[in-house]
């Protein structure tokens, strides 16, 4: 068992540390663990330096090399805009220092094999944050991996007006499908337990060429083990009759339907699943467990890997929006 990491930030927005004046995700996380980040980096020292006066800490940069030059910096927390996470990320590992990265991994295929290729080139540890594995029914559903006829998942939010902000840039963010929906497509695949076969989704908006800012994606995928599946990602609204996230789980002679983001779980005639309901979306967990694969020297709890496959099914879904027809999982089937 190795001591506790001293733990860098880079990237000081909501995400990171809460939003507004209020204490909230990674960081207050760590902190109700007991654990303080040592150092804050931004692009904007303004809000490294109100991340080091809201949690403490020593200092404050807008210099990601001094995080990654510092010997006393064991891991680094990386939840900066899509764009830059595999450059930070590869640099980190190249630096000796472990790595948890906000999802997604990143905007396409090539930038994830470079993270996936640095940690093992540099033999450090990288955990990507698909937090939704982590809450109450998708934990409970883990139980059921793989025995799935068919599943369906879906992630809604009020409309998205395009310039309104970062994540709707097609270089930065990428759209509503990758800020939400990666979300759904890591869940899928996880539970899915199986590889895709072919994709045909129809959604946009799209570009004939370059980076697009996709805001809504449906697709229907079959899956190698017969599985077939439907995923709904858009931001077509909101109110009572739509879940920020929902996956229903029918495995033939029963179903289960997770709602409420992912903290109940409805269960009709499946006796081995029990039905959940809980307050709280255990987002801490992704923290704990980064945290524990470090000091108990543990593999990643989800490795790089994992988010290249969950960016591969939104960069199909893309392909398959533009070409107006199906495609494959595995370009070198086709």
């Amino acid at each position: 068992m190795t001591p506790t990491p001293r733990l860098a930030l880079i990237g000081c927005g909501g995400i990171a540390g809460g939003y507004g004046d209020e204490k909230g995700g990674h960081l207050l996380s760590l902190e109700e663990m007991g654990i303080r980040v040592d150092s804050y980096c931004d692009v904007s020292l303004a809000a490294a330096e109100r991340r080091l006066q809201q949690y403490g800490g020593r200092r404050a940069t807008a210099h990601a090399g001094e995080v990654f030059e510092d010997p006393a910096i064991d891991a680094v927390l990386i939840c900066t805009r899509h764009d830059s996470h595999a450059d930070l990320a590869v640099a980190a590992a190249k630096a000796g220092k472990h790595v948890f990265i906000e999802k997604p991994l990143a905007l396409n295929e090539k930038e994830c094999l470079r993270i996936v290729e640095a940690e093992g080139r540099f033999g450090v540890k990288i955990m990507v944050g698909h937090s939704k594995r982590y809450t109450p029914a998708v934990r409970a559903l883990a139980e059921m991996r793989g025995r799935a006829q068919a599943i369906v998942v879906e992630n809604t939010e009020p409309a998205w007006d395009a310039g309104d902000s970062w994540p709707t840039d097609p270089v930065q963010g990428g759209g509503q499908a990758f800020l939400c929906g990666i979300h759904s497509a890591d869940s899928l695949l996880f539970l899915a337990a199986s590889e895709p076969a072919t994709i045909y989704a129809i959604g946009g908006p799209v570009t004939n060429s370059g980076p697009s800012a996709i805001n809504r994606a449906y697709a229907v995928i079959d899956f190698e083990n017969g599985m077939k599946a439907v995923f709904l990602s858009g931001d077509v609204g909101g109110g009572d009759f739509l879940s920020k996230f929902s996956i229903q789980f029918y495995t033939g002679k029963g179903c289960a339907v997770a709602h409420n983001r992912l903290k109940d779980l409805e269960v009709t005639d499946i006796p081995e699943l029990k039905p959940v309901h809980a307050s709280d979306e255990n987002f801490s967990g992704v923290m704990r467990d980064f945290v524990s694969c470090l000091i108990e020297n543990m593999p990643s709890p989800i490795p790089p890997r994992e988010g290249l496959k969950s960016t591969r099914l939104i960069e199909r879904i893309i392909e398959s929006i533009r070409r107006g027809q199906p495609v494959r999982w595995s370009r070198s089937a086709e």
